[in-house]
C-alpha cells in the first residue's frame, strides 16, 4: 500500500519541479519579448531607445510576477501534498493503535507497601 502511495508523490514532486523549471525560461523570454516590443516600437515612433527601456522594464516585472506566483502555486500544492499525506498517517494510526511501550520494571520494588494507616504498626 505504502508503494503505491510513494510512486504518486513521485509523479506529484515530479510534476511541481516540472512547474518550477521553467520559471527561468519565463523570465527571459518576458525580457525578451519586452525588447522586442520596445525596439519595434522605437522604429515607429523613432524615439531613439526610450521604448526599449521602457518595454524592457515591463518585461522584467511580469517575469518577475510569473516568477513569484509559479512558485507561490509549487509551495501551495507541496503544503497541500503533505497535508494530505499526515491525515493519511493520521487516519491509519487511528485505525491501528498500538499499545503504549511497556514501563521498565524497577529491580528494587517488590510490591511491598507500607502501610501508614495501621496504628497497631510501632513508631520508628
Amino acid at each position: 500500500m505504502s508503494d503505491g502511495r510513494d510512486k504518486r508523490r513521485d509523479w506529484r514532486s515530479l510534476r511541481i519541479a516540472a512547474g518550477l523549471s521553467g520559471v527561468g525560461l519565463t523570465l527571459a523570454l518576458s525580457v525578451g519579448v519586452g525588447i522586442g516590443i520596445g525596439l519595434l516600437l522605437d522604429r515607429w515612433l523613432k524615439t531613439n531607445g526610450f521604448a526599449v527601456i521602457i518595454c524592457s522594464l515591463l518585461g522584467i516585472v511580469a517575469g518577475f510576477k510569473q516568477l513569484i506566483q509559479t512558485v507561490m502555486q509549487a509551495g501551495r500544492e507541496q503544503d497541500r501534498i503533505e497535508a494530505q499525506e499526515r491525515e493519511q498517517r493520521r487516519q491509519e494510526a487511528l485505525a491501528n493503535p498500538t499499545p503504549p511501550p511497556a514501563q521498565p520494571l524497577d529491580p528494587l520494588d517488590f510490591g511491598w507497601e507500607e502501610d501508614e494507616a495501621d496504628p497497631s504498626a510501632p513508631d520508628r
